[in-house]
């Protein structure tokens, strides 16, 4: 009995040593692979999981933009008149004539009919207070042949020059307003002295006489479809007049 307990002790000590070995295997084994231990085996190590560190990516900087240059408003240059009628220009544009020496036929309190050099038997005229040239002879009537007269005067505005006032209208002169040519009753102020007077000088077609505007020297009395105005350019022989007497 003695001799058959120890033969089993002997067989039981070797079961163990023999397990204790397998384990031992078994964690060597997986050592060697980095893997994971069987579960249940003591003192297995957990796998290592390598750390990687997120960066979020830096966005680009916007670019900014460069500002707008602030829009330039030209201011607008108004157009010259077509050798008519047009806007009065800025009173500080207007330049003062230098004056003529009057004709002999434009003297002082002389009646005067001044006709178109382009139109002989037509005579510079108002009617409806508009100066306009149209047909008038020794046939005409009294009312056409009184409006187209006129008693020179000296200047309004400079007496070296001449005035033009209606026989039918004392009181009444030819006068330039927005350059078209009226007849106005006179009124107290330099503006209107200034615009009813002009100042004589050789005709521009080369011979009789031109009326040269007081307050715009560069501007005379022109005709154009029957109206008057003053104009700075166009035909010189629609810009000049021959004196006749009344």
């Amino acid at each position: 009995m003695r001799r058959h307990a120890r033969a089993l002790s002997w067989q039981a000590r070797a079961s163990l040593v023999a397990v204790a070995m397998v384990g031992l295997v078994v964690l060597g084994a997986a050592a060697t692979r980095g893997g994971d231990a069987p579960s249940g085996v003591l003192g297995a190590t957990p796998p290592v999981t390598a750390r990687v560190d997120y960066w979020p990516p830096v966005p680009s900087p916007r670019p900014v933009p460069s500002p707008s240059p602030a829009p330039t408003t030209a201011t607008p240059q108004p157009s010259p008149p077509p050798g008519g009628a047009a806007s009065t220009p800025p009173v500080e544009e207007k330049v003062r004539a230098t004056p003529s020496t009057s004709p002999a036929a434009l003297a002082p309190g002389a009646r005067i009919g001044l006709e178109p050099v382009t139109h002989p038997g037509y005579r510079v005229r108002h009617r409806d207070f508009v100066g306009r040239i149209d047909p008038v002879g020794a046939g005409s009537s009294a009312l056409d042949r009184a409006d187209s007269t006129f008693t020179v005067r000296a200047g309004l505005a400079d007496r070296s020059c001449v005035s033009l006032e209606a026989v039918n209208y004392p009181g009444y002169y030819l006068r330039h307003q927005d350059f078209a040519i009226h007849l106005h009753r006179r009124e107290p102020s330099a503006l209107y002295a200034a615009d009813a007077t002009f100042c004589p000088r050789a005709g521009l077609a080369g011979r009789d006489v031109s009326l040269r505007s007081y307050n715009y020297p560069d501007r005379h009395i022109y005709h154009e479809r029957s109206r008057l105005f003053i104009a700075s350019r166009g035909d010189g022989a629609a810009m000049t007049f021959a004196v006749r007497p009344a």
